[in-house]
C-alpha cells in the first residue's frame, strides 16, 4: 500500500501508526488528557530555577525596543488566559490556539504595522510553544513513538496528542498554522492523502517520507530483530 501527498516537512521515519479522528478529537477535549498534560507541565514549570521569560524569545528586538517587547509579552499571554478561563486546562493548546489566532490576523491584516505585530505575536508564541515542548519531550512516554494519520488536524490538536509523536501524515492540505507543529517536533509531514482514513487499517506499521511525499505500508519487524 503506498499513498502520494505533498511534502511539508522533510525526514523520514519507519515505525507504527496511530489513526485520529474527528471523533477521537472530541473524545480528547472531554477527557482528562489536558489536566494531566497541565499537570506535568506545572512541575516543571514551578521549579525555582525556571523563569517563564526564558520561553519567549524576542532577541531579534532591539534594546531600545524593549517596551514593545513587553507590549507584545502581554498581549500574548492575556491571550493564552482568556483561552484557559474559558476551557479550564489545556496550556498547549491554548498556546497553539492563540498563535493560530494571529498567524490569521497577520495574514489577513490589510495595515502592515498591524500585520508586523500580529507576526511578532506569532515569532514570539512559536517560541514559546517550542520551549513547552521541550519541556515536555523528557517525560515518561506512555507509547512508543508514532506517525499520526489524521482526516485533519489543527495545530492545537496536533500538539495536544500523546507523545512522542514521529511523523504526520494528513488527509487534507496543511496550512501555515500547521506547519509549524512539524518543524517544532521536528518531524516529518505530508499531506493530502486520499483515502487516508479508509486505507488506515492496511498502514498500521509504514514507512513516512517527508522529503517525497510518501506514505507506504511496511513489514512490521519480527520480535527479537534488533529493528
Amino acid at each position: 500500500m503506498r499513498l502520494t501527498g505533498r511534502s511539508v516537512h522533510p525526514g523520514v521515519f519507519l515505525g507504527p501508526t496511530r489513526l485520529v479522528t474527528s471523533h477521537d478529537l472530541v473524545v480528547l477535549h472531554h477527557s482528562e488528557h489536558h489536566e494531566e498534560s497541565d499537570r506535568q507541565l506545572k512541575a516543571m514549570l514551578r521549579n525555582p530555577d525556571f523563569q517563564i521569560h526564558t520561553l519567549s524569545d524576542l532577541s531579534y528586538l532591539r534594546d531600545e525596543r524593549a517596551e514593545h517587547r513587553t507590549l507584545l509579552e502581554v498581549t500574548f499571554w492575556s491571550a493564552v488566559n482568556e483561552v484557559l478561563e474559558v476551557r479550564g486546562s489545556g496550556i498547549l493548546y491554548a498556546v497553539a490556539s492563540v498563535i493560530s489566532r494571529y498567524v490569521r490576523s497577520s495574514i489577513f491584516s490589510a495595515d502592515p504595522d498591524s500585520s508586523e505585530d500580529f507576526q511578532g505575536l506569532v515569532d514570539l508564541g512559536t517560541s514559546v510553544l517550542g520551549g513547552l515542548l521541550q519541556i515536555r519531550r523528557p517525560l515518561p512516554a506512555t507509547s512508543p513513538a508514532y506517525v499520526v494519520l489524521a482526516p485533519s488536524l489543527s495545530l492545537p490538536d496536533a500538539v495536544s496528542l500523546d507523545p512522542p509523536i514521529a511523523g504526520f501524515a494528513l488527509g487534507t492540505c496543511v496550512d501555515a498554522k500547521l506547519k509549524i507543529a512539524a518543524s517544532l517536533l521536528g518531524v516529518p509531514m505530508i499531506s493530502g492523502l486520499e483515502g487516508l482514513e479508509e486505507q488506515a487499517a492496511e498502514l498500521k506499521w509504514v514507512r513516512l517520507d517527508g522529503t517525497r511525499g510518501l506514505l507506504e505500508s511496511a513489514p512490521r519487524p519480527h520480535p527479537g530483530s534488533g529493528a
